[in-house]
């Protein structure tokens, strides 16, 4: 929304010559220097500059800034975030140097004159003037629309190029199907992206010559994707691929995923968050399976370095920042996770858990809302389940005033948050939750509680 804003400031004729030429400068040294996330945002604006901006105008800047994007070499992750808004740009400014054309089928004003019908008996004939549609194509091309249309083929043959480098590989990667049936059958689930990441992925990882590679593909690739879905989908993935080979996912937990966790891209940032905590889950479900305590699994560094990245998320709130919602959602997965595997936590670690959750229950963001009542419910149900009474009476005097709050999205969090603790909080408190919250239901500001609240109630 901003680069939307920002692009019609710019374009205002009362604004466009005296600050569209600064931010052109200031646009080439930003996409010479900063990170991803940001010369999107500029190439965004850009392109919203010569979408809305008059042709006369663009075209004395058209050359500076095609000559811009040419010429800077985007580094491969780069261009996962920024190659959309590229061509968008690109684009543009080829329509820039092309020479404008009318359409015929449009309305052609006549020599209708109302003086001259009133003046005589007869109305006066009137004719269309014609105009001279000009269809002729013989003019010269400019050197500028030759270099976007070269840009343009080199996208395109790098799509294409792609698809057939990717050809032998799926050739040997479905070497061990069992019949032509089957193979065909696998190759379908491709089409559906849940299925390819969370099926097909797998059943090829079950090959030990084809796993470290799918593994590390999945690490270096789609964990920084743009696309959230996609980081969800490969956080999922490494989940299961962690119970095939938990010693590689060991050594890539500590070495790769837990690193990023605090990257200042948002986007490897999100995605190793989520890919953290499922790959920390699975570790935590092995070690149950063989029966050993979880420190003799993942040896002191590891646990250690876990602890660190918890201490570090929360420090660095990164909630607060641009992508605050996801980061929010990524974050309470991550607690969901690491307490559904039973990780063992510092109590103050706990405690500012539970504190950060507790501002997530005041998010207006439904999404928001229901992760974190999940991990509340995960994390009360891991770390309290063994606290004396008087430790749980404070744990439960959090959320019970916040029933009447002033504030509508937290009343509806909270509410849905103490209706989803564990039984062994509810069989003790009960009577204490249903007093505190039958006076929302006979309150004015009932009906404006909406329906999750009173349902929950």
């Amino acid at each position: 929304m901003a680069f939307y804003v920002l692009a019609i400031y710019l374009t205002r004729p009362d604004v466009k010559d005296s600050y569209l030429p600064g931010f052109i400068n200031w646009a080439h040294e930003v996409l010479t220097k900063d990170s991803a996330q940001f010369k999107k945002g500029v190439l965004s604006t850009l392109a919203g500059v010569f979408k809305h901006g008059q042709r006369e105008q663009m075209m004395w800047h058209a050359h500076a800034v095609l000559r811009t994007i040419l010429t800077i070499k985007f580094q491969p992750s780069e261009l996962l975030i920024v190659k959309k808004p590229l061509v968008k740009l690109t684009q543009r400014i080829g329509l820039i140097f092309l020479k404008p054309r009318v359409a015929s089928w449009r309305y052609q004003r006549g020599s209708r004159s109302l003086a001259a019908n009133l003046q005589q008996s007869q109305p006066v004939e009137t004719k269309a003037a014609i105009s001279v549609n000009d269809e002729d194509d013989d003019y010269d091309v400019p050197e500028e629309i030759e270099e976007v249309l070269c840009s343009k083929r080199h996208w395109a043959a790098d799509q294409s190029h792609i698809k057939e480098l990717c050809r032998p590989g799926t050739r040997r990667s479905t070497g061990h199907f069992s019949s032509r049936h089957r193979h065909s059958d696998h190759l379908r689930l491709v089409r559906l992206r849940k299925n390819a990441y969370l099926q097909l992925s797998l059943f090829v990882a079950q090959y030990e010559e084809y796993r470290p590679h799918l593994i590390q593909h999945l690490v270096d690739r789609k964990v920084i994707h743009w696309d959230t879905v996609i980081r969800q989908l490969t956080s999922q993935a490494l989940h299961q691929m962690t119970f095939l080979d938990p010693e590689s996912m060991k050594l890539i937990l500590s070495t790769q995923i837990l690193p990023r966790c605090t990257n200042p891209e948002p986007y490897l940032r999100h995605g190793s968050i989520l890919a953290s905590g499922k790959v920390i889950s699975a570790l935590c479900q092995v070690a149950k399976d063989h029966q050993r305590r979880l420190a003799d699994e993942l040896g002191d560094a590891a646990m250690e370095s876990i602890t660190q990245t918890c201490i570090a998320i929360l420090e660095e709130r990164f909630w607060r920042r641009f992508g605050g919602d996801q980061m929010r959602i990524a974050v309470c997965h991550f607690i969901q996770d690491l307490s559904s595997g039973g990780f063992p936590l510092l109590d103050a670690v706990v405690d500012r858990w539970l504190k950060a959750l507790r501002e997530c229950l005041a998010s207006a963001d439904s999404n928001v809302q229901q992760s974190a009542i999940s991990a509340v419910t995960a994390l009360i149900g891991e770390y309290f389940r063994h606290q004396p009474v008087e430790k749980l009476t404070a744990l439960l005097n959090h959320f019970l005033p916040e029933v009447t709050s002033n504030n509508q999205q937290a009343r509806v969090g909270n509410v849905l948050a103490l209706g989803s603790m564990p039984r062994f909080i509810l069989t003790v408190f009960l009577p204490k939750v249903i007093q505190q919250c039958a006076p929302a239901l006979s309150s004015p500001t009932r009906l404006s509680n909406g329906p999750n609240l009173e349902k929950m109630l």
